[in-house]
C-alpha cells in the first residue's frame, strides 16, 4: 500500500478519535481466525460474581472514556 494512502487512513482515524486504526483490509481473514482461536481458548465455566462486577466496572469505564468522560482516582472508590 502506498505510504500516502496509509498516512491518510491513519490521519482520518486520529481525526475521528479512533483508538484502533487498521489500514489494510486484507488482514480481515487473519483477524477472524485469531478471534476464533481466542474464543475457543476461553474456559467454559462461570466466573465468580466478584470478578463479574469488576469486569462490568471496567467495561463501563471504557465506555465512559470512549465518550470523552474524564475520570480521576477519587472517582474509583
Amino acid at each position: 500500500m502506498d505510504p500516502y494512502e496509509v498516512g491518510s487512513k491513519v490521519l482520518a482515524g486520529m481525526t475521528e478519535g479512533k483508538g484502533l486504526i487498521l489500514t489494510h483490509p486484507e488482514i480481515g481473514q487473519d483477524l477472524e481466525e485469531i478471534h476464533t482461536a481466542i474464543m475457543a481458548a476461553l474456559p467454559d465455566e462461570e466466573a465468580p460474581e466478584g470478578r463479574l462486577r469488576i469486569e462490568e466496572l471496567r467495561r463501563a469505564g471504557n465506555r465512559a472514556a470512549e465518550a470523552g468522560v474524564k475520570t480521576s482516582l477519587s472517582d474509583l472508590s
